[in-house]
């Protein structure tokens, strides 16, 4: 199972609620980016080429959402000498 640094229940462990929120945020991140896409190959007349770019470019922004949300964002060191 995966460890969720910032999990409410205090064991690293995420909830249900949890993964419900991460698996509706991938969708909804998926569903915004095609429609989009969709919208700018009627105004631009690139049919289907912005649509499929947009369904990569959300999958891509949801598989991102997930990472940081597994992960956690972590702190920088400052600058590197």
């Amino acid at each position: 199972m995966v460890q969720v640094p910032g999990s409410k229940n205090g064991s690293g462990v995420p909830s249900a609620s949890e993964l419900a929120v991460l698996g509706v945020q991938f969708l909804a991140a998926i569903l915004l980016c095609l429609f989009a896409g969709k919208w700018l190959d009627t105004q631009l007349g690139t049919s289907p080429w912005l649509l499929i770019a947009g369904t990569f470019v959300g999958a891509g922004a949801g598989f991102y959402a997930m990472y940081r949300k597994a992960f956690g964002t972590r702190p920088s060191r400052g600058p590197r000498a």
